[in-house]
């Protein structure tokens, strides 16, 4: 069913099968998002079905910050909009997410400083970066 995410023809229904599922695929989708040989679309896919179920952050966050590291940008982007949605139960995310305010993609760094302001406290030594990011200044973002 979670390879059906790559199918344009039923994306959207399979989506909603996996999520309408709930809480008992949350293993099934951190199986598949943890095989680096999937397709990338699908695998950024599956983060977003796990977006919707909201399974525990302990249960995801290990993975998440995996993913963080991913070669495909759309994954890591995924990754770090699912951690922005968990906010401060990602704490342990944020040396990873400060990583990636250099990352090459400016959608991933935008996802990544979004992640790290919803963190709450923590988020807060992120700031002058997140400035200098918007300001354009990119090779300032990260030391």
């Amino acid at each position: 069913m979670i390879e059906l995410l790559g199918d344009s023809d039923v994306h959207m229904d399979a989506e909603q099968v996996l999520v309408e599922i709930g809480v008992p695929v949350v293993p099934l989708l951190i199986k598949f998002l943890a095989d680096a040989d999937a397709d990338a679309r699908v695998r950024s896919d599956a983060v977003g079905v796990l977006r919707k179920i909201r399974p525990a952050p302990a249960e995801v966050v290990p993975l998440l910050i995996k993913l963080l590291g991913d070669a495909d940008m759309l994954v890591r982007a995924a990754a770090a909009g699912m951690l922005y949605d968990i906010g401060s139960a990602a704490a342990e995310a944020f040396p990873a997410l400060a990583k990636l305010l250099d990352d090459a993609d400016k959608h991933v760094r935008v996802m990544a400083a979004a992640a790290l302001l919803n963190i709450d406290e923590v988020a807060a030594s992120a700031i002058p970066a997140v400035i200098n990011l918007f300001r354009g200044d990119a090779d300032k973002v990260c030391p």
